[in-house]
């Protein structure tokens, strides 16, 4: 679980003062992905699927800057600030799944071997691993800031302004972190789509020079899909 989403119930409860309020905070986190969705395929035809992936973190840090310093009481700005920032969650979660389809293709014009299953496989794990992580985040963030648990003598306790602000920064000021270094880090990420297209050109010719060289079948050398 990402540490965001662990931490909206906190943040419905102490920040904003309704626990009912989560159902809401989901819904917007969850309605900004069906409507960005559809439009993703389009976008990325527009500015390229590293440029989409890179700049997408500027809604993150906006989003959740915004988020971080948005006062309880005008919750149509909490509102605004979570939908900016799930913009930039919608268009991450997305368009990473196109891009580890393409390297599976740098992966073959580099080695001359297909692995699909290789590497979806060490994508999933490694998405596991920083979910897992990011849940934990959360949990230390909150014991740093002198999280007060609720218990049978204390069922609605009072948190300590440090409480309030480790819950704020674990939803609005983390994410905007990590997709500011995610944006600085992906800047040496080779694949443009037009290199994209060049490495799967030459991939193919390659494989039609070896068919005409050895006089074999076209099929034998197509992809194995079934990694």
């Amino acid at each position: 679980m990402s540490p965001t989403r662990a931490a909206d119930p906190f943040y419905a409860q102490y920040v904003l003062g309704n626990i009912g309020l989560v159902g809401i905070i989901t819904l917007v986190n969850t309605g900004i992905t069906l409507v960005v969705t559809p439009f993703i395929p389009k976008i990325i035809d527009r500015f390229g699927k590293k440029n989409v992936f890179q700049f997408c973190g500027v809604f993150t840090v906006v989003g959740g800057v915004g988020l971080f310093f948005a006062p309880a009481n005008m919750f149509w700005l909490v509102l605004l600030t979570l939908a900016i920032k799930g913009v930039g969650a919608s268009l991450i979660n997305t368009v990473m799944f196109g891009l580890e389809a393409d390297t599976v293709e740098y992966g073959e014009w580099m080695t001359g071997k297909r692995s699909e299953g290789a590497t979806y496989a060490l994508f999933s794990f490694t998405r596991k691993v920083t979910q897992s992580i990011g849940g934990a985040v959360g949990a230390w963030a909150l014991a740093v800031g002198g999280y007060v648990a609720a218990s049978a003598v204390n069922p609605s306790p009072v948190q300590p302004d440090s409480a309030i602000i480790a819950i704020k920064a674990t939803i609005g000021l983390l994410p905007a972190v990590c997709a500011l270094i995610a944006m600085l880090i992906f800047i040496r990420y080779p694949l443009t789509d037009a290199r994209f297209k060049e490495i799967r050109n030459e991939t193919e010719t390659r494989k039609l020079a070896a068919v005409a060289a050895q006089h074999e079948n076209p099929d034998d050398f197509a992809p194995d899909h079934r990694a």
